[in-house]
Formats: structure tokens, C-alpha cells, sequence
């Protein structure tokens, strides 16, 4: 099994990310034809797609949410070029991202408050007085930076919040059956969790080709874990990158790949 050449190392990425933001626009250009549709049209279109009746709806809403998740690329694509390619070292770029979370939950706060109005049709109707998730995810960026022991490590567990989470999200609404009897608000399907589980194990086996398939399973469990249950009643935008970078970082250093 290789060792880590170099802590600084990124693996495959790079190429990750390049993929997926790429996809990303591509899925994004395809979604907005989508929604250029008249409402029976778009609803043909998801039944066809095997989901049921009485979910249309709500799978289209979630479709119109998790693209724009999909913007959340953003994070670990800066954190990935300010460090490799201008040589921030890793406290400098903390720094960065706590400035922009603190200006951003302080924006989110006084929204909350009614202090200003920012109204918006993908805000949740719980997050209409108190943060919204994205006041959390900039706080699992910016503690994911901070925690990590390798760049590459936070990079995967970022990629895991926004691709593992909408792969759970969307596959959950729109086909899943039996309801996993956990987590605070006891709604959560083992279909999603089986989808969340399979695109973070290979996002991970791709980015971190260097270290042993067991780095990816143990990340890929412990972000569907804390998804699925939420530890606490935490946010999961916070707690899937926490979680995520103890993991691999633990699993990493038991194979020997940080000395």
C-alpha cells in the first residue's frame, strides 16, 4: 500500500473538483430548461423519471435546492488554489474563511432578526427565524480548513457536504421507502443514506487514490452517519465536514501516512 508522498499532497483532487464543477454547470444548464418548463410539463418529466405522484413536487423543489447547494464547489475550489497554486499555508487561509463565515452569519443574524429583509424561495420555513444552512456551511469550511491535517482532506469533506448531501436529499425524496428510525426528526430514508454513502465513498477513493480504500469507507461512514442521525440536533452543513475530516485524518494517521 503507497504512503502519503507529502502532506501537502492533493491526490487526484484537482481532477475531483474539475469534474465535478464542470458537471455542475452542465447539470445547471440542463435544470434551468428544466424549470423554463410549464409546471405539468416539468412534473411529466419527474414522474417518467420513476418518481411518484405525490412526490413530484416536493422533488422539484428539492431539485431547485440542491443546485443551488452546488454553488458550495466554490469553497473547496478557493481553498484548493489559494493553497496549492499561491502557497497560502494553512492558517492564513483559515483566517480567510473565518472572516467571510463571520460577515456572512452576521448578515444571516440580522435577517433573522427581521433587522433586513432578504427574502428567498429556497430558504427552509425553519430557517425563516434563525440561520439558514448556509450560515453552517460556511462554518464546516471553515472549520473542515482548519482541522484538516492535509489539504486534501478538506477538500474531500467539503466535496462530501455538497455532493453526498444532495445525492441523499434527492434520492430520499424522490424514491425512498422505508423511514430510518433515527436523527431528530425521524424522516430520513435508507435509500438516501445508501446513495450518500455511495458518492462520498467514491469521491473519496478518487481524490485520496494514494492511501487505502478503508480512508474512503471510514469518511464516507462517518458524513452518513451524521447526516443520518445529526448528533446533537447540530446542523448537518456543520457537522458532515467536522465529522468527515476526523475520520479520514484518523484513518490516514492509523495507516501510517502522517509519519
Amino acid at each position: 500500500m503507497a504512503a502519503l508522498r507529502a502532506r501537502d499532497d492533493y491526490g487526484n483532487s484537482a481532477d475531483l473538483l474539475i469534474w465535478l464543477i464542470l458537471g455542475g454547470l452542465l447539470l445547471q444548464v440542463v435544470a434551468q430548461c428544466f424549470l423554463f418548463l410549464e409546471r405539468k410539463q416539468r412534473a411529466q418529466i419527474v414522474q417518467a423519471a420513476g418518481v411518484a405522484r405525490g412526490r413530484v413536487a416536493r422533488t422539484i423543489r428539492e431539485i431547485e435546492r440542491k443546485l443551488f447547494h452546488g454553488v458550495g464547489l466554490a469553497a473547496p475550489a478557493l481553498y484548493y488554489h489559494l493553497s496549492k497554486h499561491r502557497g497560502w499555508p494553512r492558517r492564513t487561509c483559515f483566517f480567510l474563511f473565518a472572516a467571510i463565515t463571520a460577515a456572512g452569519v452576521a448578515v444571516d443574524a440580522l435577517r433573522a432578526a427581521g433587522l433586513i429583509n432578504i427574502e428567498s424561495p429556497l430558504l427552509r420555513v425553519a430557517e425563516k427565524r434563525r440561520l439558514s444552512g448556509c450560515s453552517f456551511f460556511a462554518g464546516g469550511t471553515t472549520l473542515a480548513v482548519r482541522l484538516a491535517r492535509r489539504p486534501a482532506v478538506a477538500v474531500v469533506a467539503l466535496v462530501f457536504l455538497v455532493v453526498g448531501d444532495a445525492a441523499a436529499a434527492l434520492v430520499g425524496v424522490s424514491f425512498g421507502g422505508a423511514v430510518a428510525p433515527a436523527g431528530p426528526v425521524r424522516r430520513k430514508s435508507w435509500e438516501g443514506s445508501a446513495a450518500m454513502f455511495a458518492s462520498c465513498f467514491l469521491c473519496a477513493r478518487y481524490a485520496l487514490f494514494d492511501v487505502g480504500v478503508h480512508v474512503a469507507a471510514c469518511g464516507a461512514a462517518a458524513a452518513t452517519v451524521v447526516e443520518l442521525f445529526q448528533p446533537l440536533g447540530v446542523d448537518d452543513n456543520l457537522s458532515i465536514p467536522v465529522a468527515s475530516v476526523l475520520a479520514l485524518d484518523v484513518a490516514i494517521a492509523l495507516e501510517g501516512g502522517y509519519g
